[in-house]
């Protein structure tokens, strides 16, 4: 394989690992949410401020973005050592 393909495949197996680990941790974050977040947060959520519920595909893209976030924290932080 040339170095084209070698970076190409590398970028698949990343999207994909990100597409799985969103979709496992939205389908958890789906599941837990209208118990878990009222009952820690009742009064942000009597108010609006929170969601009650979240459909499954919110969750998804929470995750998506918090993983995206959460990634991109640990690169500033191992570059300022």
């Amino acid at each position: 394989m040339n170095k084209f393909e070698e970076g190409i495949g590398i970028i698949v197996v990343v999207l994909l690992t990100l597409f799985l680990f969103s979709v496992l941790g939205g389908t958890i974050l789906f599941l837990i949410w209208e118990d878990s977040i009222t009952a820690m947060f009742p009064k942000a959520v009597e108010s609006g401020l929170v969601a009650a519920k979240l459909s499954w595909w919110q969750s998804v893209k929470i995750t998506w973005i918090c993983s995206i976030l959460i990634k991109s924290t640990n690169t500033v932080n191992n570059n300022s050592k």
